[in-house]
């Protein structure tokens, strides 16, 4: 949902600010970035940084993160409603209680796990 006017001001007005985004943005958006990875590789390559300010342009979950991850770093979510309703529905109760219990198996059809094998496969190729 970013768009490069969004990522422009964001980079205006951090002009010190790495910008780093998920490389399922926009590639008008993705084409602007300094670093673009996978959410892991995004809080991993921070944390890991010489650089000190970053504009995060993913969910807000990871600025939260690096937060506690990264303290001597200072981070900014690209845009406020990059917040994802379904990501919040999780709660850490909710796997714990996943985790004893089992849970309800899911199943798939095979051409729709490929589909996402795929996918996963691109992410992590991309991430690198």
């Amino acid at each position: 949902a970013i768009t490069p006017e969004q990522a422009a001001g964001a980079c205006a007005a951090r002009p010190n600010a790495v910008l780093a985004v998920h490389p399922e943005c926009k590639p008008e958006v993705v084409k602007m970035a300094d670093f673009v990875g996978s959410t892991a590789r995004s809080l991993e390559d921070v944390r890991e940084s010489d650089k000190t300010e970053f504009i995060i342009g993913t969910e807000q979950g990871v600025v939260d993160r690096l937060a506690v991850t990264a303290p001597g770093k200072k981070t900014w979510l690209l845009h406020p409603r990059l917040v994802c309703p379904n990501m919040k529905k999780t709660r850490l109760a909710d796997v714990l209680r996943a985790l004893e219990t089992g849970g309800e198996a899911i199943s798939i059809d095979a051409a729709v796990a490929d589909g996402a094998r795929a996918a996963l496969a691109r992410m992590v190729e991309l991430g690198r």
